[in-house]
């Protein structure tokens, strides 16, 4: 992947790359998902370290992504790819935000395990950044009329729980949303596309729905 990462630092969608296209969020996410999941079945920090040079260029790119846009026209891409037939995909400025917070959120645990010198520095400044925008995405993509993310499908809901970006004093309300939907709406299914399917099942464990996420994986 490395060996194929653009002079801007951004990764492609696919590696060997198919022509000259910037790679997609949540799809150059492949990179540092790959690095943190070797570490955390590995514990290899050495990896994570000779890599550190690559990561610092792939933060670069998004940060400098973000302050391009904001959050409000992010980069887009594929969306939330591939939802049941007839139910339409996540806002995909949306799903963009999510990447980019996600991502993130990623690098602050990766550069808090790595071993390399200037780790430190780098998981203070994706703090700091990661302190900036969280607000922003719930300002954003909050539907304060109908007290909902977005339109209230199931993915648009279940990624801000994932992220911590719900206020406190909203946790509950998007939560029962998410798990009415699911529940009683969708008669325990899914609407969500391949990122909401696997976001919604974490978000539901972390507050406490993991029979709703259990209940949804058996249908």
């Amino acid at each position: 992947m490395v060996e194929n990462q653009d002079d801007d630092g951004s990764m492609p969608n696919v590696v060997p790359p198919m022509g000259k296209i910037e790679g997609a969020p949540n799809w150059q996410t492949a990179y540092p998902m790959i690095l943190w999941n070797m570490m955390t079945y590995y514990g290899d920090r050495l990896l994570i370290s000779n890599h550190h040079d690559s990561l610092v260029r792939y933060f670069d790119f998004l940060d400098s992504s973000y302050h391009k846009t904001g959050l409000k026209n992010f980069r887009t891409g594929y969306g939330d790819w591939v939802p049941p037939k007839g139910y339409p995909n996540a806002d995909k400025h949306f799903m963009g935000a999510f990447a980019l917070l996600g991502d993130i959120k990623l690098g602050i645990d990766i550069f808090g395990y790595s071993d390399h010198p200037e780790s430190d520095f780098q998981a203070t400044r994706l703090i700091d950044l990661q302190s900036k925008i969280s607000p922003e995405f719930h300002d954003v993509f909050f539907n304060s009329t109908s007290g909902v993310y977005m339109s209230g499908l199931q993915t648009e809901q279940a990624l801000p729980l994932y992220l911590g970006v719900v206020p406190k004093e909203l946790q509950s309300s998007i939560l029962s949303q998410l798990v009415h939907d699911i529940q009683v709406t969708q008669k325990g299914h899914t609407t969500s596309g391949i990122i909401g399917i696997k976001y919604c099942m974490e978000a539901l464990s972390s507050y406490d729905r993991g029979d709703v996420a259990l209940d949804r994986m058996t249908k």
